[in-house]
């Protein structure tokens, strides 16, 4: 695995650890992952892939954040992310699979003692708040970096699978 991944999957593993301990990732661990991934980039010769998928990272996470989908220890980390992977691409892949892991979580909670039709109905009100740009009364915070580190070991298990495919 490269260094790119072994730091990113450090990086995420202290954040989910820390996350799931006091429901939130600190400043200085993000700060941290993002100069660790910008000092690979530099070393690895690609300091403005690692700058340009830092900052596009941390542009996906204010507008998640803004729209209340991320909480801001998580939008915060994913510019360590990007930085530490050097790709953009690759960064909100592990985005990506992370809300599907978060969504096999919770699918089994959300369906006990409501149904699909039930559930639906509920998913409905908790869109229109979303498009709103509120959050949902009563629904339950959930930490997102653990899901974020399994977003990402699955993005690299894909990746693997594709014969190699290097998002960069």
């Amino acid at each position: 695995m490269p260094a790119g991944e072994v730091l990113a999957a450090l990086f995420l593993a202290l954040a989910a650890a820390w996350d799931l301990r006091v429901r939130r990732v600190p400043n200085w661990l993000n700060l941290a992952g993002v100069l660790a991934g910008l000092a690979l980039g530099l070393s690895t010769g690609r300091p403005l892939a690692a700058l340009a998928a830092a900052a596009g990272c941390f542009l996906v996470g204010f507008l998640f954040w803004r729209w209340g989908v991320l909480g801001g220890g998580d939008a915060k980390a994913l510019p360590a992310l990007g930085a530490c992977l050097g790709s953009l691409p690759a960064a909100l892949l592990a985005l990506a699979l992370g809300y599907w892991c978060l969504a096999l979580y919770l699918l089994p909670r959300a369906l006990r003692g409501k149904g699909l039709k039930g559930w639906w109905e509920e998913e409905k009100t908790a869109l229109f708040f979303f498009l709103a740009g509120a959050g949902m009364p009563g629904k339950e915070k959930v930490p997102f970096a653990p899901f974020l580190l399994a977003g990402f070991l699955a993005s690299e298990v894909v990746k693997a699978w594709l014969g190699g495919l290097r998002l960069s």
